[in-house]
């Protein structure tokens, strides 16, 4: 789902939300999910290029979960995005639940823009009032335009 938002300083942002493929705990399938998720990725960044705004913002459950080295996160970076939370330490980026630990700590959501260097405050919203609305805490980013 994208949107445009045109701000008062007349600067247009194009916002879009995502959710990969998730694949299924098969080994074959998980596979499969790596690949279709880095077309998916792929295709995203090529078609969010396509419009013509000052900021493309795109976000979402990404399901990679392979942190630096994750196709999808690769596609996304090939195709001109970066990733708004960068900064954070991987540790500190967990947003959906890790099972054999019994907390919140699989890095899944991101956030990607097509500019550097336009996030201030970023981070991830794990602590008590933020766990329970979905299956995954949210994540947030302030842009500058």
């Amino acid at each position: 789902m994208c949107g445009t938002i045109t701000p008062s300083a007349g600067k247009s942002v194009r916002v879009c939300s995502t959710h990969l493929e998730s694949g299924k705990p098969d080994v074959k399938e998980v596979l499969e999910a790596v690949d279709v998720r880095r077309r998916q990725a792929s295709e995203l960044a090529k078609h969010l290029k396509s419009y013509d705004a000052d900021l493309l913002v795109l976000g979402g459950d990404m399901n990679s979960p392979l942190r630096g080295v994750d196709p999808t996160r690769l596609a996304y970076e090939w195709g001109g995005f970066h990733d708004v939370h960068d900064s954070m330490p991987w540790a500190d980026r967990g947003t959906a639940p890790d099972e054999a630990k019994g907390k919140v700590s699989v890095p899944l959501d991101m956030i990607y823009v097509d500019k550097k260097d336009v996030g201030g405050n970023v981070g991830v919203c794990s602590d008590d009032a933020c766990v329970g609305w979905s299956d995954h805490v949210p994540i947030y980013a302030e842009l500058d335009i």
